[in-house]
This record gives C-alpha cells, structure tokens and sequence, in this order.
C-alpha cells in the first residue's frame, strides 16, 4: 500500500493512493472519439428505488454483453474484463499508475476500463491524459504510465475513492492485529 506519507509533497494531495491488482484495459484513444466517450462516460445514471445496487451492476453487465454481441463483436464495442488483464496498480480518486506496453505517450488521452473488487464489483470507464511515463530500470521490465483522471463519472470517482479506504483500513488492521491472532 502506498500512502501520501511517502511523497514530500503528501499534503498537496488531494486522496490517498493504494497498490492493488485490478483487471484494467487501456489503449489510446482513436482520432474524433473522445466527444462520443464525454457523452457515454458522464451519462446520468438512474438510480431505481428499490434495487440492491448487486442486482443493478449484473443487469448492467448483461446490457454490455448484449451490446457486444449485438455489435457482432466489433472490437469498437465494450468486451468484459477478464482475469488476464489483471495488473498491479497504484489508484486514487486523482488517477492511477500501472504497467503498460505502448498504451500511450505523455499528453495523450487514453481510455481505461477497469474493475474494482468488492461485495459489489464495479466497472468502470474513463478518459484519463497520461502525465508521466517511467521507463524501466531493468531489462525485461515494462515502463509504467501515470495517468490524471480526464472524464470520470463522479459515482466512479466516489466508488474509487470508498475502495481505496476500504483498501487502506484492511492494511491498517492487518498491521494492528497482535501476531499470533488469524
């Protein structure tokens, strides 16, 4: 787990970053598509009374698998995340650090589809400009892309940020607790 503590400039931040593992695409976005993905990603999204928010996420998930396939596969269409794109990422409400191949270059906007865990899984897409790369120390390495957060829906953003404190709290009791309590 990473925490502002590490960094000098830890009080400039505005949320707390965690190391996690995700599943997480990413890819540069293609030439006139970022207006079309403002519209998709800031979308409202209607909250029906009544609906535990697990059956609302399946049903959301059913509706972008029938998309897909609706699209006939087209590669343009949104394709569930699987346990192949899992990655180690650093994540805020800011943006997030990860390994990536050539998945963009510095002042470019990607997009990133990625899942976060938990009693209720969520997916999520966002624009994000990458601001950093870190080009590997090692051979064999992969550099790593820093990126800020472009076009996020804020109950993305929000469901982000409540992960990273569940993230941070599980780190914390797992410190605190006595060795010799499992």
């Amino acid at each position: 787990m990473e925490s502002n503590q590490d960094h000098a400039d830890a009080s400039d931040r505005e949320y707390f970053r965690v190391a996690v593992r995700l599943a997480l695409r990413c890819r540069p976005l293609r030439p006139g598509e970022f207006d079309d993905l403002r519209r998709e990603i800031e979308m409202p999204r209607y909250e029906v009374e009544g609906v535990p928010p697990a059956l609302r996420e399946w049903l959301w998930r059913i509706e972008d698998k029938l998309d897909y396939l609706v699209a006939g596969s087209d590669s343009d269409r949104r394709r569930p995340l699987d346990r192949s794109a899992l990655r180690d990422v650093v994540i805020s409400g800011a943006g997030a650090r990860f390994a990536a191949k050539d998945e963009g270059r510095v002042g470019e906007d990607v997009l990133l589809e990625l899942v976060l865990p938990g009693p209720v899984s969520t997916d999520l897409r966002a624009v994000a400009r990458v601001v950093r790369r870190i080009e590997p120390k090692k051979a064999g390495e992969e550099a790593e892309l820093a990126v800020a957060w472009r076009v996020i829906h804020e109950q993305d953003r929000e469901a982000i940020v409540r992960f990273a404190r569940d993230v941070e709290r599980a780190e914390l009791r797992t410190r605190l607790q006595p060795a010799g309590d499992a």
